[in-house]
């Protein structure tokens, strides 16, 4: 569950980044600009493979869906619309397998997981587990 929140977290600073790099000006013939779009849009491959893919070796048609979710919100071509669309889908995804996590591990309503396992782990403590 740790894992899981830590990779919640950067996906969702990540996303807010790329949402705000969509929002400027003149994004595509910025050098720095589509250097931070893309290094952030390979991280978040990285980061998204098993939330969404699964364990294992990541296949190539795995790979084309990860690029698929993550827009290149540099690129000229692409609608500034459609990619904050996919980039707030992205996100929900994320969050729904997060909670569905968090509910089958039996912790349901609770928006701050650091202190539910913290809790867990203290009590656990106390028991001698």
């Amino acid at each position: 569950l740790r894992e899981m929140k830590t990779t919640v977290d950067t996906v969702t600073k990540d996303v807010k980044r790329l949402q705000e790099i969509l929002g400027t000006t003149g994004k595509s013939f910025s050098p720095k600009l589509r250097a931070e779009a893309e290094s952030i849009r390979t991280s978040l491959i990285g980061r998204l493979r098993v939330p969404i893919t699964g364990p294992g070796a990541m296949s190539d048609g795995e790979r084309e869906l990860l690029q698929s979710l993550i827009p290149d919100v540099t690129s000229s071509f692409s609608i500034d619309a459609a990619s904050r669309t996919r980039l707030e889908s992205l996100q929900k995804r994320l969050d729904n397998n997060y909670k569905s996590m968090l509910n089958a591990n039996g912790i349901s309503g609770s928006s701050d997981v650091s202190n539910v396992l913290d809790t867990k782990e203290s009590i656990n403590s106390i028991k001698g587990k």
